[in-house]
């Protein structure tokens, strides 16, 4: 399993609730360029501040184009210069809906952010997760263990190292480890019953205990 409890599962917002937190790309408008080519690889680390943007999309490029994908680079809040970038095998977007996006994808390189990590799983698409610090680098690990991704610290990210990361994962694709990972995650209703339980239950020892 993902993980054991007492972990209750992941906190899931609707595509309507996001809308309101990112200004999201139409999913309708990239449906023709996903319709045009093999599925791309996506690129984009939400939040997180890219300490050397130049660097990041040259790594994301180069490693792209030597193993013949496309690629779709999400910049987040990121201020990136896209503008030197060229040809139909790339996409810039600013944020999208990740989990009418990411069932499209070839691999998923990414901060390894809770919510993102929960929707690549449920995409059953495999991750490169590029990490920066806090949960991000434990998430990392349990994708290795469960054989349905791959991580290093962000600071390392280069073209050579993204282009051994990505012809990693991208042997998943035709596994079914992506899948299983995504069947064995806590569902929403289970994971709210879940967590009222743990509530109840510490709430409750506490009560005896003090009344000893």
């Amino acid at each position: 399993a993902l993980r054991p409890r007492p972990v209750v599962g992941f906190l899931e917002l609707p595509s309507t609730r996001r809308l309101g937190l990112d200004e999201m790309h139409s999913t309708e408008e990239l449906t023709d360029w996903f319709d045009a080519g093999d599925p791309p690889v996506y690129v984009g680390f939400g939040s997180m501040p890219v300490r050397d943007p130049a660097k990041m999309i040259e790594a994301a490029v180069t490693a792209t184009r030597r193993l013949g994908r496309r690629l779709l680079l999400c910049t987040g809040w990121n201020d990136l210069p896209t503008d030197p970038l060229a040809g139909e095998d790339i996409r810039v977007v600013r944020a999208v809906d990740h989990d009418a996006v990411f069932g499209r994808c070839a691999a998923i390189v990414h901060h390894g952010g809770a919510g993102t990590t929960a929707a690549a799983v449920r995409s059953g698409t495999p991750s490169v997760i590029c990490w920066y610090g806090s949960d991000q680098p434990f998430w990392g690990r349990e994708l290795e263990r469960l054989g349905v991704g791959s991580t290093l610290p962000a600071r390392r990210l280069d073209a050579d190292r993204l282009t051994d990361a990505l012809t990693h994962v991208l042997a998943f694709r035709s596994g079914d480890a992506t899948h299983s990972a995504a069947a064995q995650l806590i569902t929403g209703d289970v994971a709210l019953a879940q967590a009222v339980e743990h509530i109840e239950t510490t709430v409750s020892s506490r009560r005896v205990g003090q009344s000893r």
